[in-house]
């Protein structure tokens, strides 16, 4: 991720598992969701 704008827009880019992009978008703050990582077995 790029940030562009002085933080007020980021460069997203988006990869096959061969890390290949397919897509890049550039999207607002607002638009991004924090996602949390959990083992489903502690």
């Amino acid at each position: 991720m790029d940030i562009l704008d002085n933080g007020n827009a980021y460069e997203v880019e988006f990869n096959d598992k061969d890390g290949r992009t397919y897509e890049s978008l550039g999207i607002r703050p607002e638009q991004l969701m924090v996602l949390i990582y959990e083992p489903a077995f502690a």
